[in-house]
């Protein structure tokens, strides 16, 4: 047993692969859960006649439900809102379940929206050349990676479970 656990936790020493049909299934299925999500939610339209909006490579911005502790991270399922530019004057907007909705479209909320787009893109931001959506707003570095993971994955299996300080952690959450 000490033997197999050896080389089951020697992550150096193999991959796993996915066949393409499995990764194709998971896809599939992936795109079936996130449909169900988005059309679960209200949509709303929010339209600047005046402000503008930043277009980033990464235009789906998950805004976090303030309820939620931070540490447990945003996704589609759990976010309070997920907001797409569509074009340089409008954003879509999916809210909680309710009757769709018009958004009002404010110079608070034009730098709110192009704050978060901001900062939810990995390299590129576009904008018309007549606009200046990036006015007050402060860049952030350019992204390489999606995530970053603070510990080794040995860490994660550990043959004893997992270590004390670990048990403390999920038992009490993170620090604030």
């Amino acid at each position: 047993m000490d033997a197999l656990w050896e080389e089951m936790t020697d992550f150096d020493s193999y991959y796993a692969e996915m066949s393409a049909n499995g990764h194709m299934l998971s896809m599939a299925q992936s795109m079936k859960t996130a449909y169900e999500v988005f059309m679960w939610r209200s949509w709303g339209l929010c339209r600047f006649q005046r402000r503008t909006l930043l277009i980033p490579d990464h235009p789906v911005t998950l805004m976090p439900d303030p309820a939620t502790p931070s540490w447990r991270g945003v996704g589609i399922g759990n976010a309070a809102a997920i907001i797409m530019p569509i074009d340089r004057r409008a954003a879509i907007i999916m809210a909680s379940p309710g009757p769709d909705f018009v958004f009002p479209a404010t110079t608070k909320v034009a730098k709110k929206l192009n704050h978060r787009l901001a900062w939810n893109a990995r390299k590129e931001l576009f904008h018309h050349p007549d606009d200046n959506p990036l006015d007050g707003i402060e860049l952030p570095p350019v992204r390489e990676r999606e995530m970053e993971i603070s510990q080794l994955p040995e860490s994660f299996l550990l043959p004893d479970g997992p270590a004390s300080t670990s048990e403390e952690a999920v038992a009490e959450g993170p620090a604030a």
